[in-house]
């Protein structure tokens, strides 16, 4: 048996164990947390709405059609949360009520994480066509599934992670097309993708796909001007523009949902128009270096992949024998580089926005990481790797004094005792695979070492984010006082500036009703139900008076350094 054969073979063992060890280690800690994320917020009240009757096809968020993004996330989520379980949110035991929740948030985001396992094996299989091995691979996925970016992001049940499983799907099956062969398979399997990523956030997975695609096919038509043992790509358009058309047909919905509101289709426009949009701005132009800090602990790999691959390239070409090995590897950078490069010129901004490029960032870094372990010239030196898992391995211990990170009343984030155990454990991983790999000759443990001490970090770490200010649902106390109080209450939100915009979608999701937009509560008819009405109170404002016809205080709530007061009218 070859060693490739070898090679292929193990690959295939440690595949299922890092997508186990992946799905185990973070399943647990799915429900620990409340819904505070707001994107997450957006999906789950979405969820909320359509599980208790609401429209599929074009859902609603607060009674509204939610066309700022297509429905995939939706539709993924609600197969996955049952009828039963919505009326159980409405239990008028508390205790029992809060199991509920906790039930809803894994529900949620068990979608999101299965999503995650399904995108390390498309990491896995975009990895072997790039580094040529099963091996190189592995690696790509081992180091996809235990970097800080997409340990941070896999939880969540938002369209940024669907986009990331359809968009890695879109790039294996476009990097196989490119650089083996255009079969029937690769070609309608990037359309199937491409179309599905589409469903996910719309036109944005173009920019991290397709228009890398066609930078690198640029690239590569340069490049074998320079050289001649660079074999031309082989393009077969009778199978591309199937492969389009099933794309075009899976993102239909788009036609649909435009035919029945032609206004949405500037909403959509904006997503891909670097100077349209109403959306949140940012002038950090350097926002997304962020990917360099957030890859660790792999992130001096990947520096060193993208330095050495093009350096490799330039020489190669300058010498006339660019090789394939090197032709391959740089199509990862150029997909990185065009996407950080396009997204950059978009006014709107956000860290989260990168997550779909992660896997092609880990292929790049397992090339660095192989380079080391191959001990290959200028090579990274084997204790930067063991040094920085055992800075890492101390990372507990930043949360146990007063000067650090806190809870929400003020707390460290852990008390000492289980910060050194934590960091204990920590450690014991480092030592154990530093010990395999320098006394057994083990190249795997380097890789398993940082695997598990991610796996086991993220853990800790959620563990104390979920007692802060961040991981907590401001909105959630009120929620509680509202049912305690007025149970079956008709919730309303108003802003005394006139713009309709939609109160903290957590109070919804906490209340299992939709919060509607109301122009002005003076005028909103009385009913046989307890009415509030939401408004807004920002920093350094007056407290806001009660609205003519019979409105009184009722409660109020801070969210940031603004607060949110609510106000009660008896039943007619």
């Amino acid at each position: 048996m070859s060693d490739s054969t070898c090679s292929s073979h193990r690959a295939w063992i440690w595949l299922p164990l890092i997508v186990a060890a992946f799905l185990a280690a973070v399943a647990p800690t799915l429900s620990w947390m409340e819904f505070s994320n707001g994107m997450e917020n957006l999906n789950v009240a979405t969820v909320l709405e359509m599980r208790r009757g609401g429209p599929w096809m074009v859902p609603t968020l607060e009674g509204e059609p939610r066309v700022a993004k297509p429905p995939l996330t939706a539709w993924v989520t609600a197969a996955n949360v049952p009828a039963e379980l919505i009326d159980r949110l409405n239990d008028r035991d508390a205790e029992a009520r809060d199991g509920a929740y906790r039930s809803l948030a894994f529900r949620v985001r068990i979608t999101a994480l299965v999503a995650c396992a399904l995108t390390l094996l498309a990491t896995f299989d975009l990895g072997r066509t790039i580094g040529g091995t099963s091996r190189a691979g592995v690696v790509g996925a081992a180091i996809c599934a235990s970097n800080y970016f997409f340990l941070r992001f896999c939880r969540n049940a938002t369209t940024d992670v669907q986009l990331t499983l359809w968009v890695t799907i879109a790039n294996a099956f476009l990097a196989r097309a490119i650089l083996i062969r255009a079969t029937w398979l690769n070609t309608l399997g990037a359309g199937l993708a491409l179309g599905l990523a589409m469903m996910s956030k719309g036109p944005v997975a173009l920019v991290q796909s397709v228009l890398p695609a066609v930078a690198f096919v640029g690239w590569h038509a340069w490049a074998r001007r320079g050289s001649n043992e660079v074999e031309p790509i082989r393009w077969r358009g009778a199978r591309i523009a199937p492969a389009a058309l099933v794309g075009v047909l899976i993102s239909s919905w788009f036609i649909y949902a435009a035919a029945h509101n032609p206004a949405i289709l500037r909403r959509w426009l904006s997503e891909t128009n670097p100077g349209g949009g109403d959306r949140m701005t940012s002038n950090n132009y350097g926002l997304y270096f962020v990917i360099l800090p957030f890859m660790l602990p792999w992130t001096a790999f990947l520096i060193d992949g993208l330095v050495r691959v093009p350096l490799a390239a330039w020489r190669e070409r300058r010498n006339r024998s660019l090789s394939s090995a090197t032709v391959r590897a740089m199509y990862p950078i150029i997909t990185l580089v065009v996407t950080f490069v396009v997204m950059s010129c978009f006014k709107d901004r956000k860290e989260r926005y990168l997550l779909p490029i992660v896997p092609v960032a880990a292929v790049i870094a397992a090339r660095g990481f192989i380079a080391m372990r191959d001990r290959e010239p200028h090579a990274l030196p084997v204790p930067a790797h063991w040094i920085t898992l055992a800075i890492m391995a101390c990372i507990p211990l930043v949360g146990i004094g007063t000067f650090a990170v806190k809870t929400w009343d003020g707390r460290p984030w852990f008390e000492p005792r289980f910060a050194l155990i934590a960091t204990g454990s920590a450690l014991a991983i480092v030592s154990l695979g530093a010990l395999l790999f320098h006394r057994a000759h083990w190249n795997g443990a380097a890789v398993g070492a940082a695997v598990a001490l991610m796996l086991l970090l993220q853990a800790v770490g959620i563990r104390g984010y979920r007692l802060s200010r961040e991981g907590r649902s401001d909105m959630r106390p009120l929620a509680e006082s509202i049912r305690r109080s007025f149970p079956d209450a008709e919730m309303n939100n108003w802003r005394a500036d006139g713009q309709r915009k939609r109160a903290p979608v957590d109070l919804s999701i906490y209340l299992n009703r939709v919060t509607r937009w109301i122009a002005d509560p003076a005028t909103l008819p009385p009913s046989d139900r307890p009415q509030i009405y939401l408004t807004l109170q920002e920093k350094d404002e007056p407290d806001p008076q009660p609205a003519p016809g019979g409105w009184r205080f009722f409660d109020k709530v801070k969210r940031d350094k603004d607060w949110y007061v609510a106000f009660v009218r008896a039943a007619r």
